[in-house]
């Protein structure tokens, strides 16, 4: 069996110009080493006991893993960066204990090359940095169309009073968003809202890294015309992994057991590592203006870009809705993760089941509710 390995690589803190100086050392790292080229590798980072100790000023980014060319290999890589050149400590590089010594953990790297960990948060948010700045924030091609989907999205959104005003819609205490709309919404539902109201906001979409995830999916509304008060939606994002989705989920409940927390990330809107919906945060930053109408195009590209596991109906005409069940017919109803149409007997109401089609969990709803 090959030994574990653990190389250490070190940069002089005071010729980073930034006080966030473990991101900008790990984006140097990301620069010139890939995550697949690392797979099954433990990531750690900080300052080093020397630093700690008043001797160096040196920050660390340490990885462990079972390669007797590790050192070799990330010597070489590193030594292209000019970068790395400006900001290298001496010496550059170590190895053995004295590599990770006092250092915190960052991460893993799964066999996948997927970086993974809720520790992994700096590592995270660099390596997303520096795939967003190579590839650019997704922007729809000039002369793009509006692309097609179910409409309704939903049946909440299916019959959108008409508002007089942008503050109907996004108030806190009384708008629309805040009572009939009450999230987590679907990518479908924020559209239906966007076109509906077309004519009292502007739409705006970014792009960003976050330590939740390399990708972020930002939707924000601001009044048409101009004006203060916008609102903000963050989705369609992954996370590092489904269990990395799951320690969310329990930093925001709790530790309620397993089986709680995966109702609670079902009723959130996650599936596996995907945040598939979007929530309402504050006001939007920054981003690119976009008619209402090709919201659903710049979702559908960009989703497409990172991978988003879009339901399998969400270029299609919308179905036709079922019509109501007779007392002895079967109860219709449509599954929430890949929006199926289910049948089951009025007798089975109540009664849990995975969907046949995605796998999702679902309740069968009482006739009535159907």
């Amino acid at each position: 069996m090959l030994e574990v390995k653990t190389v250490g690589v070190r940069f002089d803190i005071g010729r980073i110009e930034s006080a966030a100086y473990g991101n900008e050392c790990w984006k140097v790292f990301w620069q010139e080493v890939e995550p697949t080229e690392l797979k099954t590798a433990v990531l750690y980072e900080g300052d080093t006991a020397a630093t700690l100790g008043g001797r160096e000023n040196v920050f660390c980014i340490a990885v462990q893993r079972r390669d007797p060319g590790l050192l070799a290999r990330l010597r070489d890589a590193l030594s292209q960066s000019e970068a790395f050149s400006r900001t290298a400590a001496s010496p550059p590089f170590v190895d053995g204990a004295q590599a990770w010594e006092c250092l915190a953990n960052a991460g893993r790297i799964e066999a996948d090359g997927t970086l993974s960990g809720r520790d992994a948060f700096t590592a995270r948010s660099a390596l997303g940095t520096v795939r967003l700045k190579r590839r650019g924030a997704f922007q729809l091609p000039a002369g793009a169309a509006p692309r097609r989907r179910p409409k309704p999205a939903s049946r909440r959104t299916a019959n959108l009073p008409p508002l007089g005003s942008f503050e109907e819609l996004v108030g806190y205490s009384g708008g629309l968003l805040s009572t009939q709309l009450k999230g987590p919404w679907t990518p479908g539902e924020l559209c239906d809202v966007a076109e509906r109201y077309a004519g009292l906001l502007t739409a705006r979409v970014n792009e960003y890294a976050a330590a939740v995830s390399e990708s972020i999916a930002q939707v924000s509304f601001y009044p048409a015309g101009g004006g203060s008060g916008g609102v903000e939606f963050i989705g369609m994002y992954a996370y590092g992994s489904a269990e990395d989705a799951l320690e969310e989920c329990r930093s925001r409940l709790g530790d309620m057991g397993r089986d709680k927390l995966l109702e609670f990330a079902r009723e959130q809107g996650i599936e596996g590592r995907w945040q598939m919906t979007f929530e309402r945060r504050g006001s939007g930053v920054g981003g690119i203006d976009i008619p209402p109408a090709l919201l659903w195009a710049w979702l559908r590209g960009r989703g497409e870009v990172v991978g988003y596991p879009f339901p399998l109906e969400a270029d299609a005409p919308a179905p036709a809705e079922a019509p109501p069940p007779a007392a002895e017919d079967r109860v219709r109803f449509r599954c929430r993760g890949c929006r199926v149409v289910l049948k089951a007997t009025p007798r089975s109401a109540g009664k849990k089941g995975k969907c046949p089609r995605c796998g999702a969990d679902y309740v069968v709803p009482h006739p009535q509710e159907g």
